[in-house]
């Protein structure tokens, strides 16, 4: 295997000119410019989880996109070039037309914006997958073999601590109902990313969000972009900048444990900017509330089948949420949880 490398890179002037001087200087650093020259198709998958702009800290800012097509159209023309997302909560139309991306598509004929749910479907079966042990359907833009590229945002989460190039790739699921593998995500987080492995990662790091990731928290101002050539090291060096323990990241660790990339901070090369002049501590959401979280969970594949556990589960969540705003002890003195359970309760009737 190739040596992992990630580079850091300030980036204090976000326009698309500053971004596409600072993608040409360094990508082709980081993979070789072969793997470019050789493909006909490039894949550019996308963090638009919602129809929110760049400035949130929520979504793929589109100037680094359009730097990259840039980047590829002047070294490497007569690519197809697809850029993707799938549905979930909002379509991926919605996603793309308000964040700015449908210029892409008119200001460069070899571009193609790309609902994946809406794609041909393939399933590919491997005895390595975990959750998907029937097969993983992923969309027949892949069966071509194209460069993958995978664009993330620096962002704490919920239920994770954090979400970079490899969660990106669970936008990669067809279906728009993706909620039925929060409780497994860790398993198939890892095991799509076995099947469709990034080429290259990008993290946008340029505002990145910390509190209530992965849409509901803050943006905070890195100028900072990350640029890897494997998904496991961009995000353990993703997380370090955070000042989050990769470890403690599930499917981070268990990408470790499957040996999807290099496990062992010491042994990546880190180009550009030192980590610790570029790192910075990110607010999270509370320990307390992320065990709650994880415990919702286990609570949710041992028992799914059985209708009682679900209240259990509500309950959970709802608890680890009001952490936000009290302290153990307000929890208590101001009844939260008999609050939190009567709405529960009101619920379900």
């Amino acid at each position: 295997m190739e040596q992992s490398e990630v580079a850091l890179i300030r980036v204090q002037d976000h326009s698309k000119t500053e971004i596409y001087r600072f993608l040409e200087h360094w990508i082709p650093k980081i993979i070789n410019p072969i793997l470019l020259q050789k493909t006909r198709d490039i894949v550019i998958k996308v963090n638009l989880c919602k129809p929110l702009p760049p400035e949130t800290g929520a979504t793929t800012d589109v100037k680094i996109v359009d730097g990259l097509i840039t980047y590829v159209n002047n070294s490497f023309p007569r690519k197809s070039i697809f850029v993707v997302e799938s549905d979930a909560r909002h379509t991926a139309e919605t996603c793309f037309r308000r964040t700015g991306y449908y210029k892409l598509s008119k200001e460069y004929k070899n571009v193609q914006l790309v609902n994946l749910t809406k794609t041909g479907r393939t399933t590919k079966k491997d005895k390595r997958l975990k959750h998907f042990k029937n097969g993983l359907e992923i969309s027949n833009l892949f069966n071509s073999n194209p460069l993958f590229i995978s664009i993330a945002k620096l962002k704490t989460h919920e239920w994770e601590l954090y979400t970079g190039i490899l969660k990106n790739q669970f936008g990669c699921i067809l279906t728009k109902h993706k909620g039925q593998y929060h409780p497994y995500l860790s398993d198939v987080i890892t095991d799509i990313n076995m099947i469709i492995r990034p080429d290259l990662c990008i993290i946008d790091g340029l505002i990145a969000m910390e509190g209530k990731g992965p849409t509901s928290g803050r943006p905070k101002r890195m100028d900072l972009l990350i640029i890897g050539n494997d998904p496991v090291a961009t995000d353990i060096i993703g997380a370090t900048i955070m000042g989050i323990n990769y470890r403690r990241v599930p499917h981070l660790s268990l990408a470790i444990k499957r040996r999807l990339g290099e496990a062992k901070l010491k042994n990546i090369q880190v180009l550009g900017e030192k980590i610790e002049n570029v790192e910075e501590k990110f607010q999270n959401i509370p320990s307390i509330s992320f065990c709650l979280f994880r415990m919702s969970f286990k609570i949710r594949k041992l028992f799914l089948p059985i209708s009682v556990s679900l209240p259990v589960e509500k309950l959970l969540r709802r608890l680890a949420r009001s952490f936000y705003r009290h302290s153990f002890t307000e929890i208590l003195t101001k009844k939260v949880i008999p609050m939190i359970t009567e709405k529960i309760r009101s619920s379900l009737k």
